[in-house]
């Protein structure tokens, strides 16, 4: 910081609304190459106050000699001369870097004080270039290398271990590019958050694509499943009108052969029917004979007649038995009439289940080729997916660098404001202070701005007015003390006694304080270390944990309530963020159970891969795996067991199998517990060995 004498006088020009007063390291812009050799050039010359005016460098010594804050050396322009030359500039090898005062930029306004400062000084790389131009250095001149050794025109050297410098032309060049780096970083933010939506907006695209791809693949496919299912069918119903048409030809031929016997029966019916008219007329002849002859003969007639009856019966027989035959023919006639048209209608049911077949058929190619053409359209998506995810990545990455960057430059502006704010503070405090000082001199008759006064002695006739204001302020004072001064010892002691001890506790707590800054430092630096290893780790872990998608590990700030500084104190967070398969990246408590859990034990065995650990417990982690996972989890877990031992709680038969040593707990028939022990190996050796096998 700078002296108190300098903050003293910035601080009254402040409050005088006195213009002009700038520090000297406030008016140079040097390269980031030369500010430790200009920084040691310069010294506490860096904090030199140029004023306008030899009147204000004047007012500001008074001030400061009244106030008794320090002191400090003032550069008025008015009065500062140029360096005296001859008129010819030195030569110098062509090792020379140059003039200091040609190497800085500045405002034309303070080049006099530039030039004094910095004109008669030169910048050399090293100490052997400082050495070869010594002798032709002209006297005043001085000569500082880039390491901050400096070489004087008589010839001394200073220089040795590099030095703790203050760092002023640092900060001064870092709080003028601060704004242009924060802008920058903005538009870098602003540009990147516009690419990172562009690209979601092509991911959400892509995705929705291929969601409507993946459902016109399930929409395929189900109507391949229900085309099938429809031909399996139709198949099945035409092996069915097959079976019915084959029973059908049977039925056709059996009351073929059937009808033929039944026409052979009504053909020999017919002729025996014939014959039986024949016989009937010839009856009927006969009868007309015996009629005749029944008047003649009486007694013959009876036996005629029962004749006659006899053959009247068996006519009557042969007439039923005829029309018996009759309608029989008719009914096969009507059975082979149906036959013929039930054979017609499956014949055209035959057709179309045949012309459907064919429609089923082509239905099924055109499903086949337009799954394929699906595929193939996926296949493609997937591929425009996969550089979309890498620009993605490498846009989170940068994102994530510009807001780190932003956070720190943020942090510093932060902490330079609150350093403002206690100075202005204790400014504030001073002047009250000082103030009341100023309030209690006037009340006793001092004023403190004008030097005690050098007279011997006042005049006699002024005795009188002399020794009444003296028994004034004896009768402010009080009574007075007999023992103030025994007391005033008394407590000088102590006082001296406790501002020792105070500034004991001041140096070891500003040790403790260093040795805090150093831990921390250290600490932060470990953490920082570790946390790129395990976030690299965790990202690949995930990855193969579930087969694609990505994750992260980010740091966030949180303020936490402390004793030291201002009373707050950064502290430092862990936030996951993941993005399973096919989803959006999201916090890790937005996941299902098992994409949790999965996302928990990539964080593990990516800290295991980091810093392996002798022993590690898990108890049922796979209990909200999936089979899938639960594979991808063994394979993961043997290639970590040859540097950790692993103890697992499991009930997974997939997870057991993989273990070197069993054990189980049951329970005995007094409900008591017991343990069962099972080597694999020695078990699985034990039945290589054995005999009977």
């Amino acid at each position: 910081g700078a002296f108190a004498g300098v903050k003293a006088a910035l601080e009254w020009a402040e409050r005088n609304r006195r213009t002009g007063f700038t520090l000297v390291q406030q008016i140079i812009r040097v390269p980031p190459l030369l500010e430790t050799a200009i920084e040691v050039a310069l010294g506490a010359r860096l904090q030199h106050i140029v004023v306008e005016q030899w009147r204000d460098a004047e007012d500001a010594i008074a001030e400061l000699r009244r106030s008794g804050a320090g002191r400090a050396t003032f550069l008025p322009l008015d009065t500062l001369r140029r360096p005296q030359h001859d008129g010819r500039r030195p030569t110098f090898s062509t090792n020379v870097i140059g003039i200091a005062a040609e190497l800085v930029e500045y405002d034309p306004h303070y080049a006099v004080v530039v030039e004094q400062l910095l004109g008669r000084m030169l910048v050399v790389a090293d100490l052997a270039t400082a050495r070869s131009e010594l002798r032709h250095l002209p006297p005043g001149w001085t000569i500082v290398t880039l390491a901050g050794e400096q070489v004087q025109s008589g010839g001394a050297v200073t220089g040795g271990a590099p030095t703790r410098e203050s760092g002023v032309l640092r900060r001064e060049r870092e709080l003028r590019e601060l704004p242009t780096l924060v802008t920058e970083a903005r538009a870098q933010l602003a540009a990147i958050d516009e690419q990172r939506a562009v690209i979601e907006a092509e991911l959400q695209a892509v995705t929705h694509r291929l969601r409507q791809t993946e459902q016109a693949e399930r929409d395929a496919h189900r109507r391949r499943e229900t085309a099938r299912n429809a031909l399996d069918q139709a198949q099945h119903h035409a092996r069915q009108v097959e079976q019915e048409q084959q029973w059908v030809i049977t039925q056709q031929e059996r009351l073929l052969n059937e009808l033929n016997a039944l026409t052979e029966q009504i053909t020999a019916l017919q002729a025996r029917q014939a014959t039986l008219r024949d016989e009937h007329a010839a009856a009927e002849a006969a009868l007309a004979v015996v009629r005749e002859r029944y008047e003649q003969h009486v007694l013959a007639g009876r036996t005629v007649q029962d004749r006659l009856a006899n053959q009247r019966a068996a006519l009557t027989a042969a007439r039923s038995r005829q029309q018996m035959l009759t309608e029989l023919r008719n009914r096969h006639e009507q059975t082979i009439a149906g036959i013929e048209q039930q054979q017609r209608e499956l014949e055209v049911a035959l057709q179309a289940l045949q012309t459907e077949r064919a429609q089923r058929e082509t239905t099924y190619a055109t499903g086949l080729a337009r799954q394929q053409h699906v595929l193939a359209e996926l296949n493609s998506l997937r591929a425009q997916i996969d550089p979309a995810e890498t620009e993605l990545k490498t846009a989170e990455a940068e994102l994530a660098e510009l807001e780190a960057a932003e956070s720190r430059a943020t942090a510093e502006l932060l902490a330079a404001e609150a350093d403002h704010s206690r100075f202005v503070r204790e400014a504030q405090r001073a002047a009250d202070r000082l103030e009341t000082l100023f309030e209690r001199a006037v009340a006793d008759g001092v004023d403190l701005t004008k030097p005690p006064p050098t007279s011997p002695a006042p005049p006699t006739d002024e005795l009188p007015a002399a020794i009444e204001a003296l028994r004034a302020r004896i009768v402010r004072l009080g009574v007075v003390n007999p023992l103030a001064l025994e007391e005033y010892e008394e407590a000088a002691k102590r006082h001296t006694f406790l501002t020792a001890q105070a500034d004991d506790l001041r140096a070891a707590s500003a040790t403790l304080h260093q040795l805090i800054v150093e831990l921390d430092g250290a600490m932060n630096h470990r953490f920082q270390h570790t946390f790129q290893a395990i976030a690299a780790e965790f990202s690949a872990t995930f990855q193969e944990l579930f087969g694609g998608g990505s994750a992260r590990l980010e740091l966030i700030d949180a303020d936490d309530t402390g004793d030291e500084g201002n009373g707050k104190r950064t502290t430092l967070g862990v936030e996951i963020i993941a993005r399973p398969p096919g989803k959006r990246p999201q916090n890790i408590a937005l996941l299902s159970g098992g994409e949790r859990t999965l996302t928990a034990v990539a964080l593990l065995f990516a800290i295991l891969k980091v810093n392996p650990s002798p022993f590690c417990i898990l108890d049922e982690t796979d209990a909200a795996l999936d089979e899938s996972n639960v594979g991808r989890f063994r394979t993961m877990l043997q290639r970590l067991t040859d540097r950790t031992q692993f103890i697992l709680i499991t009930h997974n038969r997939g997870t057991i199998e993989i273990a070197d040593t069993l054990y189980g707990v049951s329970m005995g028939d007094d409900g008591a517990s017991r343990v069962v022990s099972l080597r694999v190996e020695e078990y699985v050796g034990a039945a290589h060995n054995d005999p009977r096998r």
